[in-house]
């Protein structure tokens, strides 16, 4: 397991396009196809050229992801959220969240969706996301949609 030395340099990269998908793409067959078990066919869904992704670096190892895709006028929907097992408990997924509300911020969105896995409700809550209707089933796992609106969206998470 890495010491926490390896988390000296801690940086969240901004990537739109094509750039730097295959680390992207590595950490989520780590996480959600080796590690959870998700059929390659789910996981890799088409979409992710046409969203801007955040890469956690750790002294320039890729470590962490998660994806946003526009949904509505001012709607982002975040989506992928994953951090290798070694890294995780370390600030890594706060880390990416917060960049993706302080980018919602910057760019004017108001609303911030996701399909929370039900462990992870607790996690997302810590930012101010609220659970919104039934449990449902996606990839074989409960989720949960969450929300985050307005006023809540619009204050910078620092």
């Amino acid at each position: 397991m890495p010491s926490n030395n390896n988390l000296n340099k801690l940086e969240v990269l901004h990537i739109q396009g094509n750039d730097s998908l295959i680390e992207v793409m590595e950490i989520r067959r780590q996480v959600f196809i080796v590690g959870m078990g998700i059929p390659k066919s789910l996981e890799v869904d088409g979409l992710d050229t046409e969203a801007d992704h955040f890469l956690a670096m750790s002294n320039e190892l890729p470590v962490g992801t998660v994806r946003i895709r526009y949904i509505y006028n001012e709607t982002i929907k975040l989506e992928r959220c994953a951090v290798l097992r070694d890294f995780r408990r370390r600030g890594i997924g706060s880390l990416l969240v917060k960049s993706c509300i302080n980018f919602a911020t910057d760019s004017g969105i108001t609303t911030i969706t996701l399909n929370s896995q039900l462990d992870a409700v607790n996690f997302y809550k810590t930012f101010g996301f609220r659970s919104v209707g039934n449990t449902f089933i996606e990839a074989g796992i409960k989720h949960v949609k969450m929300v985050l609106t307005n006023k809540s969206a619009t204050s910078q998470v620092s």
